[in-house]
């Protein structure tokens, strides 16, 4: 005898049940999950017509490849993907859109209502920290078990509404860091290079244990018997200012130099903004090195202590 189905069933067992041929278990999962897919294609749309036709086709693609879900994210997660491809590829498919630069779409417009959507802007040729300079993603508030996004601060000028827009999004529909990528990357209207992109993958990276961020504010009380500051920039950057107590070995010469570092001392790497201590942590950390890499790094830890310090 089948047991029957109840607000108690679990989505893992309701999927199950889907599996092997029952619909009354799919339209289950459907009723509990309809809103926020239709919430999330509301927010990603902004039509309800729109909106409406992505939770449908959204539905069905998952119904046609339920035996793709294995399980290794909530039911929930794996839907919202489903969901955020099917508005991206409604979104790519619309013809007669205008593309926009970050800086044009940036700028005020009499159309206060008109806001362009991350997927319509162009990409741009800057280098990460170029990017960084004038969209800067300030800080991710992640679950550290799962990753989900739980809050976001943006900082800077030009284009950084629509990198809280693209953050808003996978508030809304409590998705992870791991979906970051899928929503801010999207050649050829989004870089690889994005604000949001950039923070996605360094959230990852963080969830995985592959690197461990330090904070700004620790720094001062550092002791020096069992901590080392470590400065990767170039030789010009560090003339213009550093972290007091840091020594200096720039990026290219870490392989080389790695003598001259202390193995009984943790290592707090540091650059301008952040991915050149990055790429400096992942090679320590290969080396046996206890190493991790300052969030935001000198930009952010200047900006920080001279706003305290007044």
């Amino acid at each position: 005898m089948t047991t029957p189905i109840t607000p108690e069933t679990t989505d893992l067992e309701l999927v199950q049940r889907a599996k092997a041929g029952d619909l009354d278990a799919f339209e289950m999962l459907t009723t509990r999950h309809e809103q926020r897919v239709y919430s999330l294609a509301m927010r990603m749309m902004r039509q309800e017509q729109d909106a409406e036709d992505v939770t449908q086709q959204t539905f069905l693609s998952a119904l046609q490849n339920l035996d793709g879900f294995r399980g290794e994210a909530s039911f929930s997660t794996w839907l919202l993907r489903i969901a955020s491809h099917a508005a991206l590829k409604v979104i790519r498919k619309r013809k007669g859109l205008e593309m926009v630069s970050l800086e044009a779409a940036g700028e005020e417009s009499e159309d206060i209502d008109y806001v362009p959507h991350p997927e319509f802007i162009a990409d741009w040729r800057q280098s990460p920290e170029q990017l960084v300079e004038k969209h800067a993603i300030q800080r991710l508030l992640d679950e550290a078990d799962t990753g989900k996004l739980l809050g976001a601060q943006a900082v800077g000028h030009d284009g950084v509404d629509k990198r809280i827009d693209v953050l808003a999004t996978v508030l809304k529909g409590g998705m992870t860091v791991n979906d970051l990528a899928e929503l801010a990357y999207a050649p050829p209207f989004g870089s690889a290079k994005d604000p949001v992109n950039m923070a996605g993958m360094a959230a990852q990276n963080v969830l995985a244990g592959e690197v461990q961020p330090a904070q700004w504010n620790e720094i001062a009380s550092l002791d020096g018997r069992k901590f080392l500051l470590l400065d990767v920039r170039r030789p010009d950057e560090r003339a213009k200012g550093f972290l007091p107590g840091s020594i200096h070995i720039p990026l290219d010469q870490v392989r080389a130099r790695m003598n001259e570092l202390p193995r009984d001392r943790e290592i707090i790497v540091h650059c301008q903004s952040g991915q050149r201590s990055y790429f400096a942590c992942r090679i320590l950390t290969q080396h046996g090195f206890r190493s991790r890499n300052l969030s935001g790094s000198c930009r952010t830890w200047k900006t920080a202590t001279t706003t305290i310090g007044g």
